[in-house]
Protein backbone atom coordinates (compact mmCIF):
# COMPACT_ATOMS: atom_id res chain seq x y z
CA UNK A 1 0.00 0.00 0.00
CA UNK A 2 1.07 3.97 -0.78
CA UNK A 3 1.96 5.57 2.82
CA UNK A 4 1.58 9.29 2.44
CA UNK A 5 3.04 11.14 4.31
CA UNK A 6 1.11 12.98 7.05
CA UNK A 7 0.84 16.70 6.65
CA UNK A 8 0.18 16.15 2.35
CA UNK A 9 -2.39 13.79 3.71
CA UNK A 10 -4.33 15.81 6.02
CA UNK A 11 -4.11 18.57 3.60
CA UNK A 12 -6.22 16.58 0.95
CA UNK A 13 -8.44 15.12 3.43
CA UNK A 14 -9.13 19.13 4.63
CA UNK A 15 -9.79 19.99 1.19
CA UNK A 16 -12.44 17.02 0.54
CA UNK A 17 -14.13 17.13 3.98
CA UNK A 18 -14.53 20.63 3.79
CA UNK A 19 -16.19 20.98 0.34
CA UNK A 20 -18.43 18.08 1.80
CA UNK A 21 -19.88 19.97 4.66
CA UNK A 22 -20.97 22.57 2.12
CA UNK A 23 -22.54 20.32 0.25
CA UNK A 24 -24.33 18.35 3.13
CA UNK A 25 -25.42 21.44 4.92
CA UNK A 26 -27.63 22.61 1.70
CA UNK A 27 -31.03 22.21 1.71
CA UNK A 28 -32.08 22.96 -2.03
CA UNK A 29 -30.18 23.08 -4.82
CA UNK A 30 -30.47 24.83 -8.15
CA UNK A 31 -27.80 24.12 -11.28
CA UNK A 32 -25.92 27.40 -10.26
CA UNK A 33 -24.98 25.18 -7.01
CA UNK A 34 -24.43 22.57 -8.72
CA UNK A 35 -22.05 24.44 -11.27
CA UNK A 36 -19.95 26.58 -8.14
CA UNK A 37 -19.49 23.58 -6.32
CA UNK A 38 -18.23 21.57 -8.87
CA UNK A 39 -15.73 24.11 -10.19
CA UNK A 40 -14.28 24.70 -6.57
CA UNK A 41 -13.58 20.77 -6.15
CA UNK A 42 -11.95 20.79 -9.19
CA UNK A 43 -9.79 24.34 -8.88
CA UNK A 44 -9.07 23.63 -5.33
CA UNK A 45 -7.59 20.07 -5.98
CA UNK A 46 -5.56 21.77 -8.55
CA UNK A 47 -4.21 23.92 -6.44
CA UNK A 48 -3.07 21.73 -3.41
CA UNK A 49 -3.81 17.84 -4.42
CA UNK A 50 0.13 16.87 -3.42
CA UNK A 51 0.60 13.92 -6.48
CA UNK A 52 -0.14 15.35 -9.74
CA UNK A 53 3.72 14.79 -10.45
CA UNK A 54 2.75 10.96 -9.50
CA UNK A 55 -0.26 10.70 -11.73
CA UNK A 56 -0.98 9.80 -15.20
CA UNK A 57 -3.94 12.18 -14.89
CA UNK A 58 -4.75 14.98 -17.12
CA UNK A 59 -6.92 17.27 -14.45
CA UNK A 60 -7.76 19.29 -17.33
CA UNK A 61 -9.17 16.96 -19.45
CA UNK A 62 -11.07 15.52 -16.20
CA UNK A 63 -13.21 18.88 -15.84
CA UNK A 64 -13.65 18.88 -19.79
CA UNK A 65 -14.94 15.04 -19.28
CA UNK A 66 -16.84 15.95 -16.36
CA UNK A 67 -18.51 19.15 -16.37
CA UNK A 68 -21.02 18.93 -19.05
CA UNK A 69 -22.44 15.66 -17.31
CA UNK A 70 -23.83 18.68 -14.77
CA UNK A 71 -26.30 19.23 -17.41
CA UNK A 72 -27.96 15.66 -16.51
CA UNK A 73 -27.34 16.64 -12.72
CA UNK A 74 -31.11 16.71 -11.04
CA UNK A 75 -30.74 15.63 -7.56
CA UNK A 76 -27.81 15.79 -5.03
CA UNK A 77 -27.70 11.77 -5.21
CA UNK A 78 -26.65 12.59 -9.17
CA UNK A 79 -24.33 15.17 -7.78
CA UNK A 80 -22.91 12.69 -5.50
CA UNK A 81 -22.65 10.02 -8.13
CA UNK A 82 -20.51 12.48 -10.28
CA UNK A 83 -17.96 13.74 -7.45
CA UNK A 84 -17.32 10.44 -6.73
CA UNK A 85 -16.77 9.76 -10.49
CA UNK A 86 -14.38 12.56 -10.48
CA UNK A 87 -12.44 11.57 -7.41
CA UNK A 88 -11.74 8.25 -9.31
CA UNK A 89 -9.92 10.18 -11.96
CA UNK A 90 -7.18 10.53 -9.11
CA UNK A 91 -7.06 6.79 -8.21
CA UNK A 92 -5.62 7.56 -5.22
CA UNK A 93 -7.97 5.95 -2.06
CA UNK A 94 -7.43 8.64 0.25
CA UNK A 95 -9.37 10.79 -1.68
CA UNK A 96 -13.02 10.40 -1.00
CA UNK A 97 -16.30 12.27 0.24
CA UNK A 98 -17.55 12.05 3.62
CA UNK A 99 -20.84 10.83 2.34
CA UNK A 100 -21.72 8.03 0.01
CA UNK A 101 -24.88 6.35 -1.48
CA UNK A 102 -26.25 3.31 -1.86
CA UNK A 103 -24.98 2.78 -5.39
CA UNK A 104 -21.12 4.26 -4.02
CA UNK A 105 -18.56 1.77 -3.65
CA UNK A 106 -17.07 0.63 -0.73
CA UNK A 107 -13.90 2.41 0.37
CA UNK A 108 -10.57 0.41 -0.16
CA UNK A 109 -9.16 -1.05 2.08
CA UNK A 110 -11.29 -0.69 5.01
CA UNK A 111 -14.35 -2.43 2.50
CA UNK A 112 -12.20 -5.34 1.35
CA UNK A 113 -10.74 -8.62 3.21
CA UNK A 114 -8.11 -9.26 0.33
CA UNK A 115 -5.76 -7.46 -1.08
CA UNK A 116 -4.72 -8.30 -4.99
CA UNK A 117 -2.50 -6.92 -7.54
CA UNK A 118 -0.95 -7.21 -10.73
CA UNK A 119 2.00 -9.70 -11.31
CA UNK A 120 3.53 -10.65 -15.03
CA UNK A 121 0.02 -9.62 -16.47
CA UNK A 122 -2.36 -12.11 -13.49
CA UNK A 123 -4.19 -10.62 -10.90
CA UNK A 124 -2.85 -12.48 -7.57
CA UNK A 125 -4.32 -12.70 -4.52
CA UNK A 126 -0.99 -10.83 -2.11
CA UNK A 127 -2.98 -10.76 1.17
CA UNK A 128 -5.73 -12.03 3.27
CA UNK A 129 -7.54 -10.19 6.17
CA UNK A 130 -6.71 -12.46 8.90
CA UNK A 131 -10.38 -14.57 10.36
CA UNK A 132 -12.67 -12.35 7.56
CA UNK A 133 -14.53 -13.92 4.93
CA UNK A 134 -12.00 -14.15 2.11
CA UNK A 135 -9.63 -16.32 3.99
CA UNK A 136 -12.35 -18.46 5.46
CA UNK A 137 -13.73 -19.42 2.16
CA UNK A 138 -11.00 -20.73 1.57
CA UNK A 139 -8.68 -18.15 -0.57
CA UNK A 140 -5.25 -18.67 -0.41
CA UNK A 141 -2.68 -16.05 -1.28
CA UNK A 142 -0.78 -16.64 -4.60
CA UNK A 143 -4.19 -17.56 -6.16
CA UNK A 144 -5.38 -15.88 -9.62
CA UNK A 145 -8.20 -14.15 -9.94
CA UNK A 146 -10.02 -15.07 -13.58
CA UNK A 147 -13.19 -13.52 -13.16
CA UNK A 148 -15.07 -10.92 -10.64
CA UNK A 149 -18.91 -11.11 -10.92
CA UNK A 150 -18.84 -12.58 -14.62
CA UNK A 151 -16.82 -10.66 -15.81
CA UNK A 152 -13.15 -11.83 -16.88
CA UNK A 153 -10.84 -9.62 -14.90
CA UNK A 154 -9.42 -7.71 -17.36
CA UNK A 155 -12.67 -6.55 -18.85
CA UNK A 156 -13.49 -5.76 -14.94
CA UNK A 157 -10.68 -4.02 -14.58
CA UNK A 158 -11.06 -1.91 -18.08
CA UNK A 159 -14.56 -0.80 -17.22
CA UNK A 160 -13.19 0.53 -13.71
CA UNK A 161 -9.97 2.46 -14.97
CA UNK A 162 -10.25 6.23 -15.10
CA UNK A 163 -11.09 8.05 -18.06
CA UNK A 164 -8.72 11.08 -18.14
CA UNK A 165 -5.10 9.15 -18.10
CA UNK A 166 -2.45 10.03 -20.18
CA UNK A 167 -0.95 6.69 -20.26
CA UNK A 168 -2.45 3.49 -18.10
CA UNK A 169 0.92 2.45 -15.33
CA UNK A 170 0.72 -0.46 -13.19
CA UNK A 171 -0.60 2.09 -10.07
CA UNK A 172 -4.09 3.01 -11.54
CA UNK A 173 -4.70 -0.86 -12.90
CA UNK A 174 -4.07 -1.90 -9.02
CA UNK A 175 -6.40 0.61 -7.85
CA UNK A 176 -8.76 -0.17 -10.01
CA UNK A 177 -8.80 -4.20 -9.55
CA UNK A 178 -9.51 -3.33 -5.87
CA UNK A 179 -11.86 -0.81 -6.25
CA UNK A 180 -13.63 -4.20 -8.23
CA UNK A 181 -13.60 -6.55 -5.88
CA UNK A 182 -14.37 -3.77 -2.80
CA UNK A 183 -17.57 -3.88 -5.02
CA UNK A 184 -20.55 -0.79 -4.35
CA UNK A 185 -23.17 -0.89 -1.03
CA UNK A 186 -25.86 -2.42 -3.31
CA UNK A 187 -24.10 -5.06 -5.09
CA UNK A 188 -26.75 -7.76 -5.90
CA UNK A 189 -26.44 -11.32 -5.49
CA UNK A 190 -24.40 -13.36 -8.91
CA UNK A 191 -23.31 -16.75 -8.74
CA UNK A 192 -21.58 -18.61 -11.46
CA UNK A 193 -22.19 -22.17 -12.93
CA UNK A 194 -19.19 -24.46 -12.87
CA UNK A 195 -17.79 -26.87 -15.24
CA UNK A 196 -16.12 -29.77 -16.08
CA UNK A 197 -13.00 -29.78 -13.35
CA UNK A 198 -14.65 -26.55 -11.73
CA UNK A 199 -15.87 -26.70 -7.97
CA UNK A 200 -18.01 -24.05 -6.47
CA UNK A 201 -19.15 -23.07 -2.53
CA UNK A 202 -20.46 -20.21 -0.94
CA UNK A 203 -19.46 -18.50 2.20
CA UNK A 204 -21.46 -16.03 4.27
CA UNK A 205 -19.83 -13.87 6.66
CA UNK A 206 -20.09 -10.37 8.52
CA UNK A 207 -17.51 -7.41 7.58
CA UNK A 208 -18.98 -4.66 9.12
CA UNK A 209 -21.02 -3.32 8.31
CA UNK A 210 -22.31 -6.18 5.69
CA UNK A 211 -23.20 -9.59 5.72
CA UNK A 212 -21.27 -10.70 2.51
CA UNK A 213 -21.96 -13.50 0.56
CA UNK A 214 -18.99 -14.99 -1.55
CA UNK A 215 -19.44 -17.14 -4.25
CA UNK A 216 -16.13 -18.91 -5.66
CA UNK A 217 -15.89 -21.23 -8.76
CA UNK A 218 -12.14 -22.46 -8.66
CA UNK A 219 -10.15 -24.57 -11.44
CA UNK A 220 -8.10 -26.83 -10.22
CA UNK A 221 -4.70 -28.34 -10.93
CA UNK A 222 -3.16 -31.17 -9.49
CA UNK A 223 0.22 -29.55 -7.84
CA UNK A 224 2.47 -32.15 -5.62
CA UNK A 225 -0.28 -35.23 -6.43
CA UNK A 226 -2.76 -33.00 -5.12
CA UNK A 227 -5.64 -31.12 -6.47
CA UNK A 228 -5.37 -27.51 -5.52
CA UNK A 229 -7.71 -24.26 -6.45
CA UNK A 230 -5.17 -21.44 -8.47
CA UNK A 231 -7.80 -19.89 -10.64
CA UNK A 232 -10.92 -18.21 -8.91
CA UNK A 233 -13.84 -16.95 -10.23
CA UNK A 234 -15.66 -14.23 -7.51
CA UNK A 235 -18.77 -13.13 -6.72
CA UNK A 236 -19.16 -10.80 -3.37
CA UNK A 237 -22.68 -9.70 -2.89
CA UNK A 238 -24.29 -7.83 0.18
CA UNK A 239 -27.48 -9.78 1.59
Amino acid sequence: MVNIPKQRSLAIVSIVCLFCISVRAQQSFSRDQFTSDFNYMWSTLRGNYAYFDKKETDWNKVRELYRPMLADVKSRSDFVTLLERVLDELYDNHTSLNTNLKTSSRLVPSGLDLWAEWRQGRAVITQLRRGFSAEQAGLKIGMEIISINGLPVEEAVARRLPKSLRAINVDARNWALRAVLAGTHDQHQESSRPGTGMEEWRFINWIYPHRLLWTITATHQKSNGRCCPVRLAISKSTI
